[in-house]
C-alpha cells in the first residue's frame, strides 16, 4: 500500500536547530497517530504500517525513534524491527509479515508523546479475493478517463449511468479512476474481497466531465480454490457509448430474484445413468435393449456379446463423445440456481388529482427476460420464440395487467395477475444446445450410439465366429432376417423408448419445478416517489415467487 506524505521544505539551519530541540519540546503537546485505519491483511501477507509524530504545531517531528510491538495472538506475525526513525514529515513505519489467521494490534510508542497508539490487524485467508478487470474502451464517443466502481449486489439492468453506484465499503479502492488506452485495455485491481459475495464492477466513460459510456459486469464471485491459490477473478468489461436522452420514464424495470432454485435433478441423474459406467452409454443401450427384446433366445444372444459388445464401441470417438456430453449435461442441469426475472412495470396515469395522489393505479406488467447461474456463469435466456424451448407448445403469455393500491405515502399493494413462463423448459433446451449443438431429443439420443455401428460389429462377431451362443439356434429363431438388421431393427425401436424415457423423465422435472406454468404475481412493496407524483423506486416482495426490486427507466 502507498502512503500519502506531506512534507515541508525548511531551511538546513532552521531544521537542524528544530531537531536537536524536538525531544525536549514538552511531551504533553506531542501527538503520534495512525496513518491507517483497521487493516484486514491475508496470511504470509508484507505490509508497512505507518504512524505519524507531530508537535504541538501540528508539525512532523524529524528525527524521533518511535518503538513498535504487537499485542494480542500474532499466529506467527511478525515486526521486521522494532525501532524505526521519523522522516521530515514525522512519519515512521515498520514492516509487519503477518502469519495465519488471527486478530492483533500493531502498537507505536515515544516517551514524548501522550501514550501509546495503535492499528489493528486482521489476517484472515477468507477475505484474499481479488478482481483483476481489464477495461477496454469500445465506444465511438470520446473516453478520457474511466471511472471503476466496485459494488455489490447490482443488477446491471438496474445500473444507470447518470446514478452511479455506491462504492463498496467492503474493500480499498473500491471508486478509482483511470486513464484507458491502448488495445489491451488498462487493468485495475480490487482486493480484499470475501468468496461467495456477488460483486458488481461499473465503469462510467468520462470527457470533459460528461458520462459518455458505461461498462457493467455483475454476478461476480470469487470461489475459495481462487483465495487459496491467490488467483484473481479476471474479468473483461468493455465501456460503450451511453447517449443521455430525458426519455419519457414510463416504465419501472423489475428485477426479482426467485427464492428457490429450479429443480432439474431428475432429468439429471438420468444422464448421470446413462454415463456412468466405464463403457456407457453403450452399455447402457445394450443393457434397455436386453429390457425390450422379449424373445428368450434373442436376448440371451445378445446378453453373451453385452460386454464384448459395450467395450469395443465404448473406444470409438464418438461414443466417448457422447459420454463426455452427457457428464456435462448432468452438471449443468444439477448447477442451475439463483434465478432471476427482468420485467417491466408501466403504470397508466400516474398524473396527481388535485394535488394529491390517487389511490390506486393500472398497470401493465410486461416480460423482458430471465437469468439464471449455470456452472457459475449467469446466463441470459429469452422466451420470446418457440425455438428457444425444447418442448415448444402455446405461445408463452407475456404480459399481463395488474392493479396497484396506495395504503400510505410508502407502501403499495400489487394486485394479482399472471404470466406464461416455459423458464425450465428454455433451460433445458439451451443446456442441450450448449452441449450437444442441438435441442431436440430423438438426434441427441440418436447419435450416442449409430445403430448401424452397433449392427455392424455384431455381425462381425458372427462372421468371424466369436460368439459364444448356439448361432443355429438363433438363426433359426430370426426365420432367415440377418443377425445385424435384427440387432440394427432393436437398437432404433429402443432407442425411441430411451427418447420416451427422458421426455418422461423431463415433463415431470418440468411439472416439480413449478416455473414452466403461469406463475402467479402479487405483492407488497415499500415506493419512492418523486415530486412529481410518480414512482421512482420500489423494493418488496411476491408472494410464493420471491423479492424484487424497481427502478424508473430514463
Amino acid at each position: 500500500m502507498q502512503t500519502s506524505r506531506h512534507t515541508h521544505t525548511w531551511p538546513l539551519a532552521f531544521l537542524a536547530v528544530w531537531t536537536a530541540a524536538s525531544p525536549l519540546s514538552c511531551g504533553d503537546d506531542n501527538l503520534l497517530e495512525p496513518l491507517q485505519g483497521p487493516q484486514t491483511l491475508l496470511d504470509y501477507e508484507t505490509r508497512n504500517v505507518c504512524f505519524r509524530f507531530t508537535d504541538d504545531q501540528g508539525f512532523g517531528i524529524l528525527g524521533a525513534a518511535i518503538r513498535f510491538d504487537t499485542d494480542g495472538p500474532t499466529a506467527g506475525a511478525v515486526l521486521q524491527r522494532r525501532v524505526s526513525v521519523t522522516d521530515a514529515a514525522g512519519i515512521a513505519c515498520v514492516e509487519l509479515v503477518t502469519g495465519t489467521d488471527t486478530a492483533f494490534t500493531v502498537v507505536a510508542r515515544h516517551d514524548d508523546a501522550k501514550g501509546s497508539t495503535s492499528v489493528p490487524i486482521v489476517v484472515s485467508r477468507g477475505n484474499g479475493g481479488r478482481l483483476a478487470i481489464n477495461v477496454h474502451d469500445r465506444a465511438n464517443a470520446t473516453v478520457e478517463q474511466a471511472r471503476v466502481i466496485l459494488t455489490e449486489d447490482l443488477d446491471c439492468d438496474l445500473a444507470n449511468p447518470l446514478r452511479p453506484p455506491t462504492a463498496s465499503t467492503n474493500a480499498a479502492n473500491a471508486n478509482q479512476i483511470v486513464s484507458v488506452q491502448g488495445q489491451d485495455g488498462t487493468p485495475v485491481t480490487f482486493s480484499g474481497l470475501k468468496s461467495a459475495s456477488s460483486y458488481t464492477v461499473v465503469a462510467l466513460g468520462e470527457s470533459g466531465g460528461q458520462t459518455t459510456g458505461m461498462g457493467c459486469q455483475d454476478q461476480l464471485t470469487i470461489t475459495s480454490e481462487q483465495i487459496d491459490q491467490r488467483r484473481p477473478l479476471a474479468v473483461e468489461l468493455n465501456i460503450v457509448d451511453f447517449v443521455p436522452t430525458p426519455g419519457d420514464g414510463d416504465e419501472l424495470q423489475v428485477v426479482t430474484q426467485f427464492e428457490r432454485d429450479i429443480g432439474l435433478t431428475g432429468m439429471a441423474a438420468l444422464l448421470k445413468q446413462m454415463s456412468d459406467d466405464e463403457t456407457d452409454p453403450a452399455d447402457f443401450l445394450l443393457g434397455e435393449m436386453l429390457l425390450y427384446e422379449t424373445d428368450t433366445i434373442k436376448r440371451s444372444a445378445l446378453g453373451l456379446l453385452r460386454a464384448q459388445l459395450a467395450q469395443t464401441l465404448s473406444a470409438t470417438q464418438s461414443v466417448r463423445n457422447a459420454k463426455q456430453h452427457l457428464h456435462e449435461t448432468a452438471a449443468d442441469l444439477e448447477s442451475v440456481k439463483n434465478l432471476r426475472l427482468v420485467t417491466h412495470l408501466a403504470i397508466v396515469d400516474e398524473s396527481e388529482e388535485a394535488g394529491t395522489r390517487k389511490s390506486k393505479y393500472k398497470a401493465t406488467h410486461r416480460f423482458g427476460h430471465f437469468e439464471a447461474d449455470v456452472q457459475g456463469k449467469m446466463t441470459k435466456f429469452d422466451l420470446s420464440a418457440s425455438k428457444s424451448r425444447l418442448l415448444g407448445g402455446p405461445e408463452p403469455k407475456l404480459e399481463d395487467e395488474a392493479e396497484l393500491r396506495i395504503d400510505n405515502v410508502e407502501d403499495v399493494a400489487i394486485g394479482s395477475h399472471s404470466l406464461s413462463l416455459p423458464i425450465a423448459d428454455a433451460i433445458i433446451a439451451k443446456v442441450l444446445l450448449d452441449n450437444w449443438g442441438k435441442r431436440e431429443l430423438a438426434p441427441i439420443i440418436q447419435s450416442m450410439v449409430a445403430c448401424s455401428e452397433l449392427a455392424r460389429q455384431v455381425q462381425r462377431l458372427v462372421d468371424d465366429g466369436e460368439v459364444s451362443f448356439d448361432l443355429d439356434q438363433l438363426l433359426k429363431e430370426l426365420a432367415g432376417l440377418a443377425v445385424g438388421v435384427w440387432v440394427n431393427d432393436l437398437c432404433v425401436e429402443t432407442t425411441t423408448e430411451i427418447v420416451n424415457k427422458v421426455e418422461a423423465q423431463l415433463r415431470k422435472d418440468l411439472k416439480a419445478s413449478r416455473m414452466d406454468t403461469d406463475v402467479e404475481f402479487s405483492g407488497q412493496a415499500k415506493a419512492t416517489w418523486s415530486d412529481g407524483g410518480r414512482i421512482e423506486r420500489m423494493r418488496g416482495k411476491w408472494n410464493a415467487v420471491g423479492s424484487f426490486t424497481a427502478l424508473r427507466q430514463y
